[in-house]
């Protein structure tokens, strides 16, 4: 699912860039960076949202515009960030999309970079929200990456229901 998550977003900010009449490959590639890595996000999502806000921040500094939404891949990598991996690698990440969002905004309008970056950065701490809520059905125990269900055999609580175990 999320292969084809990476190829609807990557295909429509691809588009959305043909359509602006863009020609430049550097451009096309720091573009498809900015979403395709989704598609890792389960197996390596502190790492996907590095690729992700390191893509944003290298085509500001390229092009000096951002014609287009590319903030679709640094939110659903901030969910999974919060979602997958402890409090403070959420943490971490918000700071450094916080710093990539200040450079970005102040690049392109020093004069609304304060309002911008606020506004996106309201916008990515409820991503953040959301991960962490839904992080609450998971527990983040164990080595890291290791993510085991609440209801996980391994580790019973009160409140999962379970069938009974048929017994012979």
């Amino acid at each position: 699912m999320d292969v084809l998550l990476a190829v609807t977003f990557t295909g429509l900010t691809m588009v959305t860039l043909a359509a602006d009449g863009e020609t430049a490959s550097l451009a096309y590639l720091l573009v498809a960076l900015m979403t395709a890595p989704i598609a890792l996000r389960q197996r390596a999502p502190v790492l996907t949202m590095c690729a992700i806000l390191g893509a944003i921040g290298a085509y500001v500094l390229c092009y000096d515009d951002m014609r287009f939404n590319t903030g679709v891949g640094m939110l659903v990598a901030m969910f999974t960030v919060a979602t997958l991996r402890p409090r403070w690698a959420a943490a971490v990440m918000f700071t450094l999309t916080a710093g990539v969002t200040t450079m970005v905004h102040v690049r392109l309008d020093p004069d609304t970079a304060l309002v911008d970056t606020a506004q996106v950065m309201v916008i990515v701490f409820g991503a953040w929200a959301l991960g962490e809520g839904a992080g609450g059905f998971l527990l983040k125990d164990g080595p890291p990456g290791r993510i085991i269900s609440s209801c996980a055999p391994s580790r019973p609580e009160p409140s999962c229901s379970r069938p009974p175990s048929p017994t012979a």
